[in-house]
């Protein structure tokens, strides 16, 4: 997969495939209880639990932070599945909110926090052997 975003601001990128598990465990840990509900209409679906590390990853890199030095600080606070967008909320300093894309593609979830710090996303897009794919934001 390749990903490719022009922003003005500070860019955050995280790739995972769907093969790897993530354990319940590692849902208990890394995920307070009102994230969890932010994908319990799924279940205990690993794509859901994947997206949502994704986009926590990303947008702790995209401020430039380790997310397992830094995981309670990034909460996700908002997540519209359907036009594949997670809000992720950042405490800390310099507190703020970063609009998440959330990319599901067959092989790679793929998670860009690209958002202004007034929360506008540039567009994005996964250039792939079988076409692109972009989110609804």
């Amino acid at each position: 997969a390749a990903l490719a975003a022009a922003s003005h601001w500070p860019v955050g990128v995280d790739i995972e495939a769907w093969a790897r598990p993530f354990s319940d465990r590692a849902w208990q840990w890394a995920f307070c209880p009102e994230e969890r509900d932010l994908a319990e209409p799924f279940g205990s679906d690993n794509r859901r639990r994947l997206a949502m590390w994704c986009a926590k990853e990303a947008a702790a890199k995209r401020q430039g932070l380790a997310l397992l030095n830094h995981l309670a600080e990034v909460r996700i606070v908002e997540a519209d599945w359907p036009n594949q967008c997670l809000i992720v909320e950042l405490a800390g300093a310099n507190p703020m909110r970063i609009k998440v894309a959330v990319i599901e593609d067959g092989l790679f979830v793929v998670a860009l926090a690209a958002s202004s710090p007034d929360g506008v996303s540039p567009p994005c897009c996964i250039a792939r052997d079988r076409g692109i794919a972009q989110p609804k934001l």
